[in-house]
């Protein structure tokens, strides 16, 4: 026989109804066969193809030939001489009943080959002699058993179950029918089922009963009844079926237009579970103020069915003048939409000219429509799309499948297409690891992507290589024991050292502070781009700007009344804060201007949401959405506040639970997850389509108040402060997976860390907050707060979080310490202005820079060097009385060699440091001038090139450049290029090389007295200097103290004061362009003499003169994120060095003559 085939997306399957006449879907509980004509009726959803077989027992079917039907008619309770006496009849089938211990039968086969075509199509049975003196109860579900029908099963061995409800009627005299007297139906006719990669679908349906205009009015009495009938099955599929006995206990059943006084009774213990409605009045059952038609609400209806049709009986009894019976309405149960596949390729990218390309491929089921976000194109007639994108970017598909009823028909699935620049696409996750998690080794996911067609190789700073050569793109998780550096380098290349990446993975330790604001604090905040947080005071109407300096109120900005929820845009120009008392939203733009507290907070629009606004969160398309409380009876609202070019509106609500309260947004922005604190539940809102879709994702969780999502968008956690727990959730099988659970007596709120692994929660019984690592699900630290917590936030790097103490006038400050400071200071013996380390990290070397003014505390500047073991336990002085400019060391440890310029001299001096023998001198040709000595030295990374910034007098410097063979001792004069002449004598010679971003190395030098930067560039023996810069346009008598040059070279610091007023220079190098940060403390509070960057680029490292401190700042916001302070004998910390491999940091005291040292945290 041809093999026949199923129709896409219909489900093969057959369907049952057994029918007395004008009475679907109801057997007559009578002795008299007369009273009952039932009729079996066969339908199929697909073509249906018979063979002919022989009948056996129900027990030997699996094993037997042809195609075989078995009745199940076990649930009527039939005696056996009812059962024996039964008989079907049709034309081409022969009939066999079974009874046994297993139950009652009856069994069917065609004698010939029969084909039965899809619905309306049927084939139909006569059931004669049937008899029911006793029925088991109110109603009951019949089930078919199919084996071997060509297009339905698809085993020889196992068959495809069917399922028949039926209603029980007590015959009666009356007459007359009716169902030509009225008409009842369901709207609409269609149900979503359920899947197990979505959230569950709650459909609705309106049972409405109409009077037959054409027909007389319908009476009723009290005794008259109704009956509300589901198919119910056990078995996975449920053909034919609609619910579970588990599922119909969720259904709700109310009173609608005509029947608010009717009697409504469910029977959820029945088998199986029905509903009963009964007038309480003798009457028309549809008075003239229904309009001809009364309803019934039927809500919360979920089904996990395969889809296709099942049927809903409505049964009636003791309806005047009419004998009993039933409706039968038929009920199709629609697909939920799925995403069965989605891939981008390349799932790694490297940009081409600033972009790259990559190919988006999907299938889906069922689909109606589809959105691609974030770019929010209309991608249904699509099965791929092609975009262009300048950074990772995650991708979310959100298909739509048919909504009968408006219900969430929807799937949404994401794929994150990688870009990983060249070198630059180096991560570690996690970055950072507590303390105490090393452990027997942390795995810590290594992943790169190098634009190279040869392997690249892993470089441990502690141990050495790291497996094999991987491929260009790829990934690695070594078990990590101890924080170290991880270098990636390309093989079969350069051996330029600059084509190598590294990055630290570090150990943190965490502490918390308490901070007085003088203000009420509520949420706090901070932005992407600037060195402060923000934290809202409900009780003063305002929001408090902090520094992290010190935590002290730089500003204050007024706000409308009693503001909570704070966001910032994602580029930090706008701020957002939610008014809980007035129903509005206040919008601030953010400006950094030159004027001390730094910042501005300008109002640029105030948006009406209603009730009391809670919380908000601002997703990738900069729209911001926010929590609306309504009260606890009442159901919340998530409303969206768009920004079109400066015009700001509040979008429509979406209907969530009630008192929400935390939300949080999915990189794509596609999901928003909300908890809805009075209801016990987290919805999800899909943002696709024109109109977002909303589900209750999970329920009984005891008050959720804060929700936070993993960087990766696998976990979201959710304090439950009515359960004293925080509660780890997988985003994708949430109310499935097992869940984590994290005891917090009064949890309150939760924060993610951006840099993965962690999280910060708070709770108040008592005032606590714990450090969560969500990958090992535990708490690995707890500390005391002195008040009640309110809500915790992330600074957007990730190294400090804010907890707000509201009543305390005060915030908690949670920090993430990667460094801690050595005790006792090295002393060296004189006045010490700078210091440097060997490239193997193991020698510092210490100097007091002869061109600087010193203005110590006392004691004489040191001579010469010292130099000693990085520890810490002592140095040793060598050179002498020589006064010394400035020194540096290879980055080569092979060389072994330290430079050194000597004050008032015409030359370099070449010596071996581990020794300190002399290796060799580099003359500085006259070239002219009287006198000329070096003020600043630097050698490129592999060692092979010295630069040298060269003061000629009379305000006159230029630039050297030499080529270095230490081994063969040969030193050659390259270039000798004018920089500039200064206005005066400067305060400071800053000067750094980098990279240059075409290959090679740059220098570069300030000019301290008209602060501009000057660039020096090229190769071999052919160098030039650019056009001057200018650092801080517009700023009135500007004095930069330090440069500083990021490891890849893109990226130049310039900390630069004016009168009161602190700035840092953040320089493009390749592009030369300035962006001046005014900081937000006054130079008393911080006074920035050196800098230097961490080895990753991650970090900027301050020596801050004004706090006797090492201050540690993000390098991207400039928001200080860790202070180090000396509790004895540390004044005056002035030139600063920081270890390649990221373990230490050293500064020169000047008025304290000492060496500070702080070591990076540790497990050991």
């Amino acid at each position: 026989m041809r093999k026949l085939q199923a129709p896409q997306g219909v489900i093969p399957q057959l369907g049952y109804s057994l029918n007395n006449p004008d009475a679907p879907g109801t057997i007559y509980i009578s002795s008299n066969p007369a009273d009952n004509k039932l009729t079996l009726a066969m339908t199929s959803t697909v073509v249906a193809g018979f063979t002919a077989g022989t009948l056996v027992p129900p027990a030997q079917a699996s094993t037997g030939t042809g195609s075989l039907l078995y009745l199940n008619l076990t649930p009527l309770g039939m005696t056996a001489a009812e059962f024996n006496a039964l008989s079907l009849v049709s034309s081409g089938w022969s009939f066999e009943s079974y009874s046994d211990e297993s139950g009652q039968y009856i069994g069917l086969t065609p004698t010939a080959a029969v084909t039965l075509q899809p619905t309306p199509a049927e084939i139909t049975f006569s059931l004669t002699d049937f008899t029911l003196a006793t029925a088991p109860g109110p109603s009951a579900g019949l089930t078919v058993l199919a084996y071997r029908v060509t297009g339905i099963t698809s085993s020889s061995f196992f068959p495809i179950m069917g399922n028949i409800p039926v209603v029980f009627q007590v015959p009666d005299d009356n007459t007359g029918d009716l169902t030509t007297a009225m008409w009842v139906d369901l709207s609409p006719l269609q149900v979503v089922a359920s899947d197990n990669l979505n959230p569950p679908v709650s459909n609705s349906l309106v049972l409405t009963m109409t009077q037959n205009p054409n027909a007389p009015a319908v009476m009723v009495t009290p005794s008259s009844t109704f009956t509300l009938n589901f198919a119910f099955a056990a078995d996975i599929n449920g053909y034919g079926a609609l619910l579970t006995v588990d599922e119909a206990k969720q259904l709700s059943v109310k009173a609608a237009q005509g029947t608010t006084d009717w009697t409504i009774t469910p029977y959820l213990n029945a088998n199986p579970p029905y509903w009963s409605f009964s007038p309480k009045e003798a009457g028309p059952l549809f008075p003239k103020s229904s309009g001809g038609t009364i309803a019934f609400d039927i809500s919360s209806l979920f089904t996990n069915f395969q889809p296709g049709p099942t049927v809903v009986l409505v049964g009636y009894s003791d309806v005047t003048g009419f004998k009993s019976g039933s409706f039968a309405v038929t009920l199709v149960k629609q697909p939920h939409v799925a995403i069965t596949a989605f891939s981008v390729s390349p799932a790694q990218s490297i940009l081409n000219n600033g972009s790259a390309s990559v190919q988006l491929t999907w299938s889906t089921t069922n689909m109606t429509s589809m959105t691609l976000q974030p770019l929010g194109i209309d991608v249904t007639a699509l099965n791929g799309y092609s975009p262009n994108i300048g950074d990772t970017t995650q991708f979310t598909l959100v298909a739509e499948g048919q909504r009968p009823g408006n219900v969430d028909n929807i799937a949404s699935l994401s794929v994150t297409a990688q870009v990983l620049p060249v070198i630059n696409g180096f991560t570690a996750n996690p970055a950072s690891i507590y303390v105490n998690d090393f452990g027997n080794g942390y795995p810590t996911n290594l992943a790169w992507n190098v634009n190279t067609n040869n392997s690249v190789t892993l470089t441990s700073s502690t141990t050495g290589p790291v497996g094999p050569a991987y491929p260009a793109v790829s990934s690695a998780t070594p078990a990590l024991l101890t924080p170290q550096m991880l270098t990636l380098t390309p093989q079969g290349g350069s051996d330029d050292p600059t084509v190598s990446r590294s990055l630290f993975v570090s150990a943190f330790n965490i502490a918390v502070q308490t901070a007085t604001t003088n203000q009420d604090s509520g949420y706090c905040a901070a932005p992407v781009n600037a060195g402060f947080v923000a934290v809202t005071a409900p009780g003063g109407n305002l929001v408090s700007i902090l520094s992290t300096a010190n935590y002290y109120p730089l500003t204050t900005v007024t706000t409308g009344n009693r503001p909570l929820g704070i966001a910032f845009s994602l580029d930090g120009t706008l701020m957002y804060v939610a008014n809980s008392s007035d129903g509005t939203v206040s919008i601030f733009s953010v400006a950094n201007v030159a004027a001390i507290p730094a910042f501005t907070f300008t109002s640029v629009a105030t948006v009406d949401v209603g009730g009391m606004p809670q919380e908000l969160a601002v997703g990738p398309d900069g729209t911001c959405w926010v929590t609306i409380d309504m009260g606890d009876s009442t159901a919340g609202q998530v409303v969206p506040i768009s920004n079109t070019g400066g015009s700001y509106a509040a979008g429509p609500a979406v209907t969530v639970g009630n008192a929400p309260r935390g939300l949080a947004i999915s990189a794509s922005g596609a999901s928003i997850y909300v908890a809805n604190s009075a209801s016990g539940t987290i919805s999800i809102i899909t943002v696709g389509g024109d109109t977002p879709a909303v589900g209750t994702l999970l329920r009984n969780i005891g008050k959720p108040v804060s929700i936070g999502l993993t960087p990766d968008g696998k976990k979201f956690l959710v304090a439950a402060s009515g359960d004293g727990a925080v509660y780890g959730y997988n985003t994708q099988f949430a109310a499935t997976s097992p869940r984590q659970t994290y005891p917090l007596p009064g949890a309150n709120s939760v924060a993610i860390s951006p840099t993965g692994a962690y999280a910060i929660a708070t709770g108040s019984g008592p005032n606590t907050v714990a450090l969560i690592n969500y990958s090992l699900a535990t708490i690995q630290n707890s500390q005391t707060l002195p008040a009640a917590p309110l809500s915790a936030a992330f600074t957007p790097e990730g190294e400090l979080c804010v907890v707000a103490l509201p009543g305390s006038n005060s915030v908690a400050v949670v920090t993430f310490a990667e460094y801690a400071e050595v005790a006792a200071p090295t002393s060296a013996g004189g006045v010490i202005t700078n210091v440097a380390l060997s490239a193997d990290n193991t020698t510092m070397v210490g100097w007091c820079d002869a061109m600087v003014q010193i203005f110590s505390q006392g004691g004489s500047p040191l001579t010469g060097i010292v130099k000693g073991a990085v520890s810490g336990a002592a140095v040793s002085p060598y050179l002498g009385s020589a006064k010394i400019n400035t020194v540096a060391i290879s980055p080569q440890a092979a060389d072994d060699a330290i430079y050194v310029a000597t004050h008032a001299v015409a030359g370099i001096d070449v010596y071996t440091l581990s020794t300190m023998s002399k290796i060799g001198s580099i003359p500085i040709p006259l070239a002219g001038f009287s006198a000329r000595q070096a003020v600043g030295l630097a050698v490129s990374p592999d060692g092979s090139t010295l630069f040298a910034l060269v003061s000629n007098g009379g305000n006159q410097y230029s630039f050297m450049v030499f080529s270095t063979d230490v081994a063969s001792k040969a030193f050659n004069l390259l270039a000798d290029v004018a920089a500039y002449t200064g206005l005066g004598p400067p305060l400071s010679t800053p000067f750094a090389i980098g990279p240059a971003s075409g290959g090679g190395v740059c220098a570069y030098t300030v000019d301290a007295t008209t602060a501009t930067l000057w660039t020096l560039s090229g190769s071999s023996s052919n160098w030039s200097v650019g056009t001057s810069l200018p650092l801080a346009a517009g700023v009135t008598g500007p004095i930069p103290s330090t440069l500083a040059v990021s490891p890849d070279g893109s990226t130049g610091y310039v900390a630069i004061q004016a009168g009161n007023n602190a700035y840092m220079s953040v320089v493009n190098l390749a592009t030369q362009t300035a962006q001046l940060v005014h900081l937000p403390n006054p130079s008393n509070v911080t006074n920035f003499v050196s800098l230097a960057v961490s080895a990753d680029g991650v970090s900027l490292y301050a020596s801050d003169v004004a706090a006797a401190a090492i201050r540690i700042l993000d390098a991207q916001s400039l928001r200080i994120k860790q202070t180090l302070s000396w509790s004895n004998g540390v004044l005056g910390p002035w030139g600063i060095a920081a270890a390649s491999d990221c373990t230490g940091l050293y500064a020169a005291a000047i008025n304290s003559m000492n060496i500070a040292i702080a070591q990076q945290v540790n497990p050991t």
